[in-house]
């Protein structure tokens, strides 16, 4: 009677599936949510970044000590813009040397420094222009090789003047050359040689005294046989 008065105890519960057991583990934990700004706030802070740089790219303000604002100071601005107007050496000169005795340091001072420099530049290139035409002209060797000095300290070994220069001198070589010839074919008393030394010195450009020379010795070498055979008429004669 008392064991069929218990009742039977109660199944036990299905065992969990593989796929309920890989599902649990590949399920990543799940992570709070992050705060974004939104787009209104995004567009402020980017126009505040393009207004700041566009500040920064603003040519700043020069803004005057005020000592600067009248008198001396003032007198010597407009000293150096006037200066740097006129193109000016001598006057940019003194007016930097009055800025730098103040103790100035603007714009104008800045520009003026800029421009002497260009203007010594360019009155340098002109002057080895003038010296270098010059040498050629004068066909002498030393004032030559001083122009080639002048030339390479300032502008190098590749520049347009040392090539001039250096066509100068090859030409004076060769007007020396025809020169010597023509004093060698006058000492020797001949005149096929001297007449062919002419020619040679009037296609190399001699120059024209020492061409005359060379024409002169060529004349009166081509006259001495002719006053020879009058000397021996007028002997026969008498």
């Amino acid at each position: 009677l008392d064991s069929a008065a218990v009742p039977p105890p109660p199944p036990p519960p299905p065992p969990r599936g593989a796929s309920f057991v890989a599902t649990t583990q590949a399920s990543p934990p799940q992570q709070p949510p992050k705060y974004t700004t939104s787009p209104r706030s995004e567009s402020a802070s980017s126009s505040a970044a393009s207004e700041t740089d566009a500040e920064e790219e603003e040519e700043p303000v020069e803004r005057l000590e005020a000592w600067e604002q009248g008198g001396i100071a003032e007198a010597c601005r407009k000293q150096l813009s006037d200066a740097v107007a006129n193109k000016d050496v001598v006057a940019v000169r003194a007016a930097l040397g009055e800025a730098q005795r103040l103790g100035l340091h603007c714009k104008e001072a800045r520009k003026a420094r800029d421009t002497l420099l260009a203007l010594e530049v360019s009155d340098f290139d002109q002057r080895c222009c003038k010296q270098v035409e010059e040498a050629i002209e004068s066909d002498d060797w030393w004032k030559l090789q001083a122009a080639m000095q002048l030339v390479v300290a300032g502008f190098g070994k590749d520049s347009e003047y040392v090539q001039q220069l250096k066509e100068g001198i090859r030409m004076q070589k060769k007007r020396a050359e025809a020169i010597r010839e023509m004093r060698k074919a006058a000492d020797t008393r001949d005149p096929i040689r001297l007449r062919s030394a002419i020619e040679g010195a009037l296609l190399v450009y001699a120059k024209e005294a020492d061409v005359k020379r060379g024409r002169d010795a060529l004349r009166a070498l081509e006259h001495r046989p002719a006053l020879r055979e009058q000397l021996q008429k007028a002997v026969v004669v008498k």
